[in-house]
């Protein structure tokens, strides 16, 4: 179960709250939201939170008890696309539990083919959503998307499909002179000649660990340190100020790059990190509160060391 202490979160493009979830009306609310922050880059739906970032200690097992194959016919019931990219579980929050509907960007848009009518706990008949709307998440508001809108979601795509290329290109460069490019199915291979084709492998520190051959570094390795920024800010829903200067501190503290599970420097470019990095630090900051303000200080720290020992030299 995932753990959070931070009842004094607030309502963002990136966070919903929602009080409670009825499955008898409420679906319509639940997969407008789900769809608006797929298109706008993903996010997280907290279900059984007030509005006021409080426990609202509802009864939501019944969101537990839900298929999610159900959920992802729904949306495909009214969007035309199979949209899977999101997962529920259960969330540690001020004392209790609620569901965390954490959602992923969608590579495609979804655009609502129907109309999303339902009838409220009150029989009154209400509208979630009209056919042939974009929705995208404007702060905490789910709402149709305007022409900004659209040119920002036009331009995150161009920024993924160039980042996919330059990837690409990365191994092109870096590969040795006079190497002959082959395209296969990725597989991992171990040394006593077994293999299985797009087995995934786990980076660890154990020397008693199977062997295995590390295909691509920009697959395990996937964050640039701005990337790493995003990741973890967006974890933490804005609650957490993490920056470049933070992860730079880490680095060095802790010696990162020289762990391969978490760092990956290529000949050319700047280093890589992997998911297992990304966890590291989120979990260094939820389990010690003063994580960051003691990486900071031990930065200033070094920084004051190196400018003393610097103008001791200069006068040698």
């Amino acid at each position: 179960m995932n753990t959070t202490n931070d009842a004094t979160a607030q309502e963002s493009a990136e966070l919903e709250f929602k009080t409670s979830f009825n499955p008898k009306h409420e679906w319509c609310e639940l997969i407008k939201d789900i769809v608006a922050m797929a298109n706008s880059g993903g996010g997280r739906i907290l279900v059984g939170v007030k509005d006021d970032g409080s426990a609202s200690n509802a009864d939501i097992t019944q969101l537990f008890d839900a298929d999610l194959a159900d959920i992802i016919n729904r949306i495909c019931a009214y969007t035309d696309v199979n949209f899977s990219a999101f997962t529920i579980s259960p969330l540690h929050y001020d004392g209790t539990t609620v569901a965390e509907i954490s959602i992923q960007s969608a590579a495609t848009l979804l655009v609502f083919g129907k109309s999303g009518n339902y009838a409220d706990s009150q029989g009154k008949q209400k509208c979630a959503f009209n056919p042939g709307t974009l929705y995208v998440r404007h702060g905490p508001k789910s709402e149709p998307a305007t022409t900004d809108d659209l040119r920002t979601i036009i331009q995150r795509n161009v920024d993924r499909d160039r980042q996919s290329l330059l990837v690409n290109l990365r191994q092109v460069i870096e590969a040795p002179a006079n190497a002959v490019l082959s395209f296969v199915a990725s597989v991992s291979a171990y040394d006593d000649g077994t293999s299985a084709a797009s087995e995934k492998v786990r980076i660890v520190d154990s020397l008693e660990a199977k062997p295995a051959i590390l295909l691509d570094p920009n697959s395990t390795h996937p964050y640039r340190q701005k990337e790493v920024v995003d990741a973890i800010s967006k974890h933490f829903g804005g609650r957490i100020r993490f920056t470049t200067n933070d992860n730079h501190s880490i680095r060095k503290l802790h010696e990162i790059k020289e762990k391969r599970k978490y760092c990956y420097k290529p000949k050319t470019g700047s280093g890589q990190y992997s998911d297992a990095y990304v966890s590291w630090v989120i979990n260094q900051i939820e389990t010690d509160g003063a994580f960051l303000t003691k990486i900071r200080k031990a930065s200033r720290d070094s920084i004051a060391a190196d400018n003393i020992r610097r103008k001791a030299t200069r006068y040698v």
